[in-house]
């Protein structure tokens, strides 16, 4: 019998086989397997810093997903693109075109430039000529004894606002001394009562500075001229007003609302200084306030004007004083479109507007402070004009003619405002202006009138030295 060792090293029998012979042998179980060692406790550092490592992984894995998706993406746009690279050469070929046909049109219109530039040129030399020619002609309308009226209101007459203005400086450079006091002078000849030489200021003083020669002169001496009063300050815009107000104080010591404080009384003089007050606040431009806050004054005005009401004038002076002309026509049409009324018509018949002092025909200031600001200025003008023509002769024409405010209406304004003003006249009322200065005025005044309005020129002038 071989030994156990031989067995072993022959592979006969393992080691496992031998240990569990020699347990059943002698008794004994199997050997138990060894505990396997406890693991080490993890460090917390150490488990954190894989977590961290871990969602890193996970991100990464996202962002790897996200950009095989937009790598989809980019080759779309990759075609995409190499289509729109098409239509851009083709577009730059049109525009390359479009280049060429746009150069030969900017060399063009440098030749027309040119042209342009030589023709205002000729213009202003022409003009300026027309100053000196005119300047020559009224030195030879006014010298010696008398004067050429004929000559004179030629020139006066038949010339814009600003080239008048220029003859007035053109005359003033070559003679060292304004041209005014000069034809004043040489007016003075004309019958005491002549309306000419207030036409010929008015004719050439700026109209900014002839607004504060109007305030004064409406407030100046005894008694008040409204006429006046009203048409400046109901009719002119912001800009102008504050100009006025500014130099009216400047000129004459004494504040604009002080002097209109002092000569008005009543409702007419509260609606006026609140027309005053809101000069520096007075609106301007195209653009008319809200619709719904136009709505809400067209409301509060046709309140008032119910018989009922208490105050007719309280909700116009909330809203007249600051208004632009845009709000007022906006307020006009609004007025009308909710209560099918025109509100010039509606402050025409209202009665309560009639004060103490009023004009023929029952024209109270109220009133015709109210209509100034509700008219636009050219038809203001007209309805100026209607009632000079029928003043009566208690407004300062004996001849029953407002010959001053006739002067104020065609001096102040440029001849293309004349025109509108002429035309207006025409749409309102039944006869023709022309009709009308040919009926009730007379000599050069007429003439002189006539020439402004309807543009005469020396062969028109027949009625010159009447």
């Amino acid at each position: 019998m071989r030994d156990t060792k031989q067995l072993l090293d022959d592979g006969t029998i393992t080691e496992a086989d031998f240990a569990t012979k020699k347990a059943e042998l002698l008794g004994q179980g199997p050997e138990a397997a060894p505990e396997p060692e406890p693991e080490p406790e993890a460090d917390p550092e150490e488990v954190a810093l894989r977590n961290a490592i871990a969602g890193l992984e996970a991100e990464l894995g996202t962002h790897h997903e996200q950009n095989a998706y937009y790598e989809g993406e980019n080759q779309q746009i990759t075609q995409e693109n190499a289509v729109l690279d098409g239509e851009i050469a083709l577009k730059s070929q049109e525009v390359a075109e479009l280049k060429v046909r746009y150069f030969a049109a900017v060399a063009e219109g440098q030749k027309l430039g040119k042209l342009h530039q030589l023709l205002h040129c000729d213009i202003r030399h022409i003009n300026e000529f027309n100053c000196s020619r005119d300047v020559e002609r009224i030195e030879r309308a006014i010298a010696g004894w008398g004067a050429d009226e004929r000559m004179l209101l030629d020139v006066l007459c038949s010339r814009s606002k600003e080239q008048l203005l220029g003859i007035a400086r053109a005359y003033e450079t070559k003679h060292g001394k304004a041209l005014l006091p000069v034809l004043k002078s040489e007016l003075a000849g004309f019958l005491w009562d002549s309306p000419l030489p207030y036409l010929v200021r008015c004719l050439l003083t700026p109209p900014e500075e002839l607004d504060v020669e109007f305030l004064h002169d409406a407030m100046a001496g005894w008694g008040t001229n409204d006429g006046c009063l009203i048409e400046v300050l109901g009719t002119r815009s912001a800009f102008e007003l504050k100009y006025a107000a500014d130099n009216f104080k400047e000129k004459h010591g004494k504040g604009l609302r002080e002097a209109v404080d002092g000569d008005t009384s009543g409702k007419y003089s509260e609606l006026l200084l609140a027309f005053v007050d809101a000069i520096p606040s007075r609106r301007e431009g195209d653009k008319a306030e809200a619709e719904d806050v136009i709505e809400m004054y067209a409301t509060s005005i046709h309140a008032g004007l119910e018989p009922d009401s208490e105050d007719c004038v309280a909700p116009l002076e909330g809203f007249l004083p600051e208004a632009s002309e845009a709000d007022v026509t906006a307020l006009k049409k609004k007025y009308a479109a909710l209560y099918g009324d025109n509100l010039l018509d509606t402050v025409l018949r209202e009665a309560r507007f009639d004060s103490m002092w009023e004009s023929e025909g029952g024209r109270s200031n109220l009133r015709m402070l109210l209509l100034a600001r509700l008219h636009d200025a050219a038809s203001y003008g007209a309805v100026m004009l209607d009632h000079a023509l029928k003043a009566g002769f208690l407004a300062g024409g004996f001849d029953g003619v407002d010959e001053k405010s006739i002067s104020r209406v065609l001096g102040r304004h440029d001849k293309n405002f004349v025109f509108k003003i002429a035309k207006r006249h025409d749409e309102l009322f039944p006869e023709p202006l022309k009709g009308r200065f040919e009926a009730k005025l007379s000599g050069d005044f007429r003439a002189a009138c006539l020439g402004i309005c309807f543009g005469a020129n020396e062969s028109d002038v027949s009625a010159v030295g009447e």
